[in-house]
């Protein structure tokens, strides 16, 4: 069964028009190393997820520095699920899922089958992203 989940949504605009169009879950980004327009703060991220309504999949999107702040984001934001970017390791991982009690979706490079197979069993679900010279996600890049 696919889902579909729109990501990026930095506008209460753009959060109900993926709604309204159908999607099964729409993810805010927020604390991420690297420039990005559709990044929001915390507490915008917090605002804008506590609008989605219950069989809609409210997800962080988010790289921070350590397991540590994303328990903190997850417990300040209030996502239904958390989706994380960056190199973690299993403990790591099983730590946020246990410390959270939310899903956990784990961003893998799509040329790294590898990392998704050692990390697959830990994560709730993978998300596979592409990465290109200007950095990962949101490359329009299609994987089989």
């Amino acid at each position: 069964m696919a889902r579909v989940k729109v990501c990026g949504l930095a506008r209460d605009a753009d959060l109900r028009a993926a709604i309204d169009a159908g999607a099964d879950a729409v993810g805010v980004i927020t604390e991420v190393p690297v420039d990005s327009p559709r990044e929001v703060e915390p507490a915008a991220a917090a605002d804008l997820l506590a609008d989605v309504p219950p069989f809609v999949t409210a997800t962080l999107v988010t790289m921070p520095d350590s397991a540590e702040r994303v328990v903190e984001l997850v417990r300040t934001i209030g996502p239904d699920a958390v989706q994380i970017h960056g190199e973690w390791t299993p403990d790591e991982i099983r730590y946020i899922r246990a410390e959270t009690q939310r899903k956990v979706l784990l961003a893998v490079d799509a040329a790294e089958p590898g990392r998704a197979e050692e990390l697959d069993a830990v994560a709730d679900a993978l998300v596979l992203d592409s990465t290109d010279e200007s950095g990962a996600g949101g490359t329009g890049e299609t994987n089989a």
